[in-house]
């Protein structure tokens, strides 16, 4: 200690306790402050605004709504007619083949040649916990087969607007968007707006039961903003699409992949209101990116492509949902969310 004062002359002082100081140094208070105890809290504290994502909304629904079960189709009851096994049939099923093929599909070239596929699917075959060759042959004729099969866009409900028909094997690196990322502003989300919205669509979603689906769907009113990714963005023929993979598993015939199964799988997954939240985005992204951009002009529709039912034989008829929601629906959502 002494040597302590004297490192600091002008900061430290030691004197000597005298034996007989009569008073304690420290005396405890007789009234002693009671222990601080917080506030409790009489209401619920929302926040001013959060960020959200389309799994997030349904998730976070799904576990807030009383009486309401997520819906996984019955394999059992799924129906098809008289057409030959899938390729992917003896394909594991689960997450990791779904990250798999999405990752083989984000980096391909489209139009590259049989080889960059085979080197694709074996660079990425045991990152994703596959091991089987057999299984590899398998991958790489299933992506060969999605990319070769003709994506047609039935149904066109506008008038002037033609039928298109195209493969993603016609599409240069160029003309495409890999996972985009979007995050835009909602000012006010919530069931009833969205059910408004999208009883506007060409799917019939009041009479197809979706509407009421989505209804029972307790998500919580949102304000801030919606983030995701899109699998694809492809330009053809000036005009836009959007892409997604789906690997569900719906049956073991191609039959199993009609567009009433498809539909049905699109409903009960809630895809239906996944591609409207993408398509928003990329409105809003077009808008702002190409001059005089207009809707009826430069969009063409969406694409989910559930590639265990896709074989170039069969052209669209088996594993490929295909809509064009009409621009009221999008002007709606664009303007009310």
């Amino acid at each position: 200690l002494e040597l302590l004062a004297v490192n600091g002359p002008h900061s430290i002082l030691i004197d000597t306790l005298q034996d007989d100081l009569q008073v304690p140094l420290y005396q405890e208070s007789a009234d002693p402050y009671p222990p601080s105890v917080a506030r409790q809290i009489s209401h619920e504290i929302l926040p001013a605004w959060k960020m959200s994502s389309f799994s997030a909304l349904v998730h976070s629904a799904i576990g807030n709504s009383a009486g309401y079960s997520h819906q996984v189709p019955d394999i059992e009851k799924i129906t098809s007619d008289a057409t030959p096994v899938i390729e992917l049939e003896s394909f594991p099923k689960g997450a990791a083949s779904g990250d798999f093929f999405h990752a083989v599909f984000e980096n391909i070239d489209f139009t590259g040649t049989d080889e960059d596929i085979t080197n694709q699917v074996n660079l990425r075959f045991n990152r994703f916990g596959f091991t089987d060759d057999a299984l590899a042959i398998l991958a790489q004729n299933s992506v060969r087969q999605v990319i070769e099969t003709p994506l047609e866009t039935e149904n066109e409900t506008e008038p002037g607007i033609r039928p298109q028909a195209f493969k993603l094997k016609d599409i240069k690196d160029s003309q495409r968007l890999n996972e985009l990322a979007f995050t835009f502003p909602v000012q006010s989300l919530d069931v009833p707006k969205l059910v408004r919205a999208l009883d506007l669509s060409n799917q019939g979603f009041g009479s197809s039961g979706y509407l009421n689906q989505l209804s029972l769907l307790n998500i919580p009113k949102l304000t801030g903003y919606l983030k995701g990714f899109i699998d694809l963005i492809i330009q053809h023929d000036g005009r836009y699409y959007i892409i997604d993979y789906k690997s569900n598993y719906l049956g073991s015939t191609y039959g199993c992949y009609s567009k009433k199964n498809m539909k049905q799988a699109m409903a009960d997954h809630h895809y239906y209101l996944q591609y409207h939240i993408y398509l928003l985005a990329l409105h809003r992204y077009l808008s702002h990116r190409i001059k005089k951009y207009n809707y009826a002009t430069h969009f063409g529709g969406i694409f989910y492509l559930f590639i265990r039912g896709m074989h170039p034989s069969f052209g669209s008829k088996y594993g490929v949902f295909y809509d064009r929601p009409p621009e009221n629906l999008i002007r709606t959502l664009s303007e009310n969310l």
